[in-house]
């Protein structure tokens, strides 16, 4: 009998489905670059490392439910050669490289211009960002601008862009953002969005092995959630289809009774109550 791996979900919740996007995961992907899916970990590595007060504001609540699912050994590999959206791809050090020589894309890195326009989003939506700030204070006639557009009841940040284009055309050839900022504004150099969009294309999930925490930079590009991983975990990118649906299938095994015992329940004790008020 080939060999399995029994990988651990644990929930705060009663699950009948897989998220593989929340509000949660879509703010680390905005902000950090860590990917959205399904996550899993081994044994009881998570409920540990909450219990431990580790994970922010979460609590032993979040681990009131534990979901095992087991996969067949052969859908971890750990060549990028092998990849297919049935496998996971075990991450480490030893195969770093050859994991981003493959998915990341010069297309990905964010130009001055995007990350401007997210700069004049924040403040407008905001009222502050610190990468404006930065060239305000090297520019007062550009500080003066960007306090004029608080008083736009419609503005539009085509049209700002354009003006900064045509009255500030060294902004956008000088400015220099400095890595606080961004991480203040919330803005990436790199598109890890369609970094990780274009994985999920070819690969089921990956697996992120804890050498990986000490990565910070690849050719250049910072890795803002190497930082952002706490334990050996995976992630699966669609679990609803993964492997023809082993996962749902595994889940619906896992069901709580009691959802459905109360249902049944409460129904008698209305089927009964009506008997008693027709008697009457």
């Amino acid at each position: 009998m080939a060999s399995e791996r029994t990988i651990v979900h644990y929930s705060k919740d009663n699950l009948s489905k897989l998220a593989n996007s929340t509000y949660s995961q879509r703010r680390l992907l905005t902000q950090y670059g860590k990917p959205m899916g399904f996550w899993y970990a081994y044994g009881d590595d998570w409920k540990n490392f909450i219990n431990a007060g580790k994970v922010g504001d979460r609590n032993a609540s979040w681990t009131t439910s534990r979901y095992e699912f087991k996969l067949p050994e052969t859908t971890f590999i750990t060549n990028v050669a092998d990849a297919s959206r049935d496998k996971i791809f075990e991450l480490s050090q030893s195969n770093f490289d050859m994991f981003m020589k493959k998915y990341s894309k010069d297309k990905y890195k964010i130009s001055k211009n995007m990350m401007l326009e997210t700069a004049f989003y924040n403040l407008l939506s905001d009222g502050e960002s610190a990468v404006l700030n930065e060239i305000s204070d090297m520019n007062e006639d550009f500080a003066e601008f960007c306090d004029s557009l608080m008083d736009d009841n419609d503005p539009n940040i085509k049209k700002i862009m354009k003006k900064v284009k045509s009255k500030f055309p060294d902004v956008l050839s000088e400015f220099s953002p400095s890595d606080e900022a961004l991480a203040s504004d919330r803005i990436s150099k790199y598109s890890w969005m369609n970094f990780w969009e274009n994985v999920s294309n070819t690969l089921g999930g990956v697996e992120f092995h804890t050498d990986l925490f000490e990565i910070g930079t690849w050719n250049g590009i910072d890795l803002p959630w190497t930082g952002k991983l706490d334990i050996r975990s995976g992630i699966i990118f669609h679990p609803d289809t993964f492997r023809n649906g082993i996962l749902m299938e595994q889940l619906r095994q896992q069901f709580p009774k009691t959802g459905g015992n109360k249902r049944r329940t409460m129904r008698k004790k209305r089927e009964l109550r009506r008997k008693t008020i027709k008697r009457s």
